[in-house]
């Protein structure tokens, strides 16, 4: 069976693997699974479901569990693999339903990750190339996955990894997505170059929300006008430096909240608050809740929902059956 056992609880088996490749071989890739690939350097030529492209150094390969996938030509070295269900991210994230209707319905409601580069349509849009500040979030997001798994150094060890790889999913829609930044239109206060830059003030952030990020921090890693740049975050973003901050880690500590079981020390570790309390302050300012009656209520109201849908589908199934038998 495909994944971890789980050393606390010998019945049970976590859906992840990674594994580290000095040379990509697609051979090694397990079927049926979902796999994050990060390339350090080198190019292939692969084959995707009879689509041809070229992947280089430095990129981060998608696919599903239906993507066929084969290196033809070159070698891509330095490679990590995370091949996983998306169960692994929570039970009831079977890849049956990421493709119903239903399912936008249920990110809306209930943060479900959405999967977008594994799940998209577009061949040219599954392997994608990223900076050096994202390559090493996502490895060294890779590396404390690795870590937990192989270690298990407590009962929450899954969990902690599963927090590790939320980080990595979280950061590739952004990605994906372009940061939802908008395409600079004719009459756009600022140029294409400007936009560029404020979106690599972006990526910044978004590699770095465990650390301490001021005005004055991004005026001395980018020497940006930090006027300039409180106009930019009100022009293009519609809030301040500090609101989007506010912003991302209120949204990342609504995923760990939902989808992890990490006490308010790590989360505030995690996302640069000196402590628990503090971090509690925090998110009971941005939502009126404490954390933690926050996650009692997502995971009660998440459960009741996914219960009620799958009677539905139950029923529905009954009926066909019925009717079809008849």
């Amino acid at each position: 069976m495909f994944g971890v056992r789980d050393k606390y609880n010998p019945e049970r088996i976590i859906p992840v693997k990674t594994q580290y490749m000095e040379v990509l071989d697609s051979n090694e890739l397990t079927d049926d699974m979902f796999h994050l690939i990060t390339i350090g350097s080198g190019t292939v030529v692969a084959e995707i479901d009879e689509h041809t492209c070229h992947v280089s150094g430095q990129s981060v390969l998608c696919l599903d569990e239906r993507r066929k996938f084969r290196v033809k030509a070159g070698h891509a070295t330095d490679v990590k693999t995370v091949s996983f269900s998306p169960e692994f991210l929570n039970v009831n994230m079977k890849p049956e339903l990421l493709r119903k209707l239903e399912y936008k319905t249920l990110c809306d409601i209930h943060s479900f990750f959405q999967l977008s580069p594994f799940l998209t349509d577009n061949p040219d849009k599954i392997a994608f190339r990223v900076c050096d500040d994202t390559f090493r979030t996502f490895n060294k997001s890779i590396d404390q996955m690795e870590k937990n798994l192989a270690s298990q150094p407590d009962w929450y060890w899954s969990c902690r990894a599963r927090s590790h790889f939320i980080n990595i999913i979280i950061n590739l829609e952004l990605v994906f997505h372009n940061y939802y930044l908008p395409e600079p239109s004719d009459d756009s206060l600022y140029p294409i170059k400007l936009q560029k830059d404020f979106r690599e003030i972006l990526i910044y952030i978004n590699n770095h929300l465990n650390e301490k990020i001021t005005l004055n921090s991004l005026y001395k890693r980018f020497l940006f006008n930090k006027n300039k740049l409180q106009c930019m975050f009100q022009d293009y973003l519609a809030q301040s430096l500090q609101g989007y901050l506010d912003q991302r880690r209120f949204e990342e500590a609504a995923y760990f909240l939902r989808f992890t079981e990490l006490n308010g020390d790590e989360i505030a570790d995690r996302l640069s608050f000196s402590g628990s309390q503090y971090f509690s302050q925090f998110f009971r300012r941005i939502c009126g809740q404490t954390p933690e009656a926050f996650r009692v209520e997502k995971v009660k109201k998440r459960k009741l929902d996914m219960k009620e849908l799958y009677q539905i589908e139950e029923e529905s199934r009954t009926f066909r059956e019925t009717v079809f038998t008849g």
